[in-house]
This record gives structure tokens, C-alpha cells and sequence, in this order.
């Protein structure tokens, strides 16, 4: 099969390739399809509910009592089998905060492997959201480092997509043609005017403040999210959320992270926007109800 480069993208070609390939048997159960009813809206959602493995043992109120150690959990839910009820050994979690799911995901047993979940919307299949995360699971299952290569393959091709030339353009030598040599970009590309440089701290250093990073339309890589975000100083870490366009970012200090949503809030950086917030919401968010089911 063929395609044209100028209409289909690498990725898209990549999860079509897979979607075709790879089968699921049964869909969700009802409970995740209907609406929430509540009125966080999907952007909270996306960073705080996540999807793990599971004992097929275990009911709901065993993985409450082994995830309750990272503070308010919304609701549990384990995936059925629609016909038989049995546990299929996958199940989501919702937490109040997204600190507290990204604690979660770095802290739990890594036989969980834990994973944020997509956001339940109204135009989006929930049997194509459970495929996307069975796959991911799948993967870091089979390889040890399954979840790092997705992230690593998915910053480099968007340093491709940023950086590389737009198509070979030859030219004429002594010794024959050969391929003319293309400036490339600065590696960080914008009209924001960011402070110097500057070191990252220890990745074992105590974790003062935590931001979510969403962007639109696709993740930058994570050296590029390294160099924007370091020049606030006391950078800890950069996670990119596989398949995911949302990302998090660790810092030592408070300062820095406030002073990083002050600056990039809203920006674009190599032409994606990002929205970059605090992990853990304003105090006044604590009157919304807990859902129940």
C-alpha cells in the first residue's frame, strides 16, 4: 500500500497500520460509556484518571484499598466481560487531583502498569479508548522498556517533522550530485522571550511543585521540553504521557513552576500551544460532589 506524504503523517499511518492489525473481543462495560454527569470537564479527567492491570481477584474496593495511599480516590471501576461479568484484569481509577495521579502512576507497584487514561467523550469511541490503552499496556508487558520507546519514537518524529528538510535537493560537484546541505532550525523556535539556560537539579530531589502540560496538536519532544522549561530553574524532570498529548513537569522550587505558567501559558513553541497549569487544582475546587456509582 501507498500513501502520499503530503496528506497522511507518519504517526497516522503508524496507529492505522495497528487498528487494522490488532482485534479486542469485547467492549467496555456500560458504566464507562454513559455520561459522567459531573461538571469537571474532560481536560480534568484526562489528568486524573488512570488506567492499570489488575488481579482478575480483585473488586472494586481492593483497588481502592491498594490505591488509597495516594490520597482521594473518585471512583474505581474494573472492565468486564459484558456476557460472562468476569474481571478482565484491567480496571480505571479517578483521583481528585492530578498530583495524586501522578503520584500514582510514578509510586504503585510497576505491575499495575499504570498509565494515564483518556478522557470519556461524547465524539470518541470507548471501544477505540480501550484499545489505545490495552495496546499501551500490552507493550510495556512485552518490552521492559515499551513505554520509553513510544515515548522516544514519538519525540524524535516530531523533531523530524520540526527540523528536517522538506525534501532532497541535489547539487552538482566535481564528484557527481550530491545532497545540498540544509540549515537547520534552532532547536527551540518562538516568539516568547526565554530566560538563559540553566541546569537541571537531581532527579531524586524532593518534588516541590508539579505541572501538566496539554498541547495542541501533538507533544514536543522531550529535549525541546527540557531547554524551554529548565530556564526556570530547579528543573527536576519532563514526562511525556505515551499516546498522550499531555505531559508533566517536576520541579524543586515553587518559584520556578509559577514563573514558568506566568511565561508559557498559552504559548507556542515550535508551533504547537501549550496550556501549562498546576498539577494540584486551586483549594476551591473542594466543594465539587464525589461521584458515586
Amino acid at each position: 500500500e501507498t500513501f502520499s506524504s503530503s496528506k497522511q503523517k507518519p504517526v497516522d499511518v503508524g496507529i492505522s497500520f495497528i487498528q487494522k492489525s490488532l482485534f479486542i473481543e469485547d467492549s467496555l462495560p456500560d458504566l464507562l460509556s454513559r455520561s459522567s454527569g459531573s461538571h469537571r470537564d474532560v481536560e480534568d479527567e484526562e489528568l486524573t484518571r488512570i488506567f492499570v492491570m489488575i488481579p482478575r481477584s480483585f473488586s472494586e474496593e481492593d483497588v481502592k484499598e491498594t490505591f488509597k495511599v495516594y490520597r482521594d480516590i473518585e471512583y474505581a471501576i474494573i472492565i468486564r466481560n459484558k456476557t460472562t461479568g468476569e474481571s478482565k484484569g484491567l480496571g480505571y481509577v479517578r483521583f481528585h487531583k492530578p498530583s495524586q495521579a501522578a503520584k500514582a502512576i510514578e509510586n504503585c507497584d510497576k505491575t499495575f502498569r499504570a498509565i494515564l487514561a483518556g478522557p470519556r467523550t461524547k465524539n470518541a469511541s470507548a471501544d477505540n479508548d480501550y484499545f489505545m490503552q490495552v495496546l499501551f499496556v500490552v507493550l510495556s508487558v512485552f518490552s521492559p522498556v515499551g513505554k520509553m520507546a513510544m515515548q522516544l519514537v514519538a519525540a524524535q518524529m516530531m523533531s523530524m517533522v520540526w527540523n528536517g528538510p522538506s525534501g532532497a535537493q541535489l547539487m552538482k560537484t566535481s564528484a557527481g550530485y550530491t545532497a545540498a546541505p540544509v540549515p537547520q532550525k534552532a532547536r527551540v523556535q518562538t516568539d516568547v522571550d526565554l530566560p538563559p539556560l540553566k541546569k537541571l537539579v537531581a532527579s531524586d530531589s524532593v518534588v516541590k511543585e508539579r505541572l501538566f502540560v496539554i498541547f495542541n496538536p501533538s507533544p514536543l519532544p522531550v529535549d525541546v521540553l527540557e531547554d524551554v522549561f529548565c530556564r526556570f530553574g530547579t528543573l527536576m524532570e519532563v514526562y511525556l504521557v505515551p499516546g498522550r498529548n499531555v505531559g508533566y513537569i517536576k520541579y524543586a522550587d515553587r518559584k520556578p513552576a509559577y514563573d514558568a505558567i506566568a511565561l508559557l501559558h498559552g504559548k507556542v513553541i515550535n508551533g504547537i500551544k501549550m496550556k501549562v497549569m498546576l498539577a494540584d487544582p486551586p483549594k476551591e475546587e473542594s466543594h465539587k460532589r464525589q461521584r458515586t456509582y
